[in-house]
């Protein structure tokens, strides 16, 4: 789920990444639906860490996941939101 809120928790998201970090680099080999739930959420964290690289990579990690087209379907919002928070300005 992709947190919609402008607010900025700092130190909350920043262990929230880390946290995350430390779940993709456990577990590489998960389902591809799984590491893109991860991915994609790790982007928004990103942007709210202003770690914008990161959030770029994360966005392109999980755009490159090889997902069925009903996973593509279902992550379709998903991407999009990643995606205008990574490109905003």
């Amino acid at each position: 789920m992709i947190l919609s809120s402008p607010v900025k928790i700092t130190g909350v998201e920043a262990l929230a990444l880390k946290t995350l970090e430390n779940g993709l680099a456990r577990f590489p080999h998960a389902a591809a639906s799984d590491l893109a739930k991860a991915y994609l959420y790790r982007a928004e964290l990103a942007v709210r860490t202003d770690e914008l690289e990161l959030a770029r990579s994360s966005l392109a990690a999980a755009q490159v996941l090889d997902l069925t087209e009903d996973e593509k379907a279902s992550f379709a919002d998903e991407f999009a939101h990643a995606h205008e928070l990574v490109t905003a300005d």
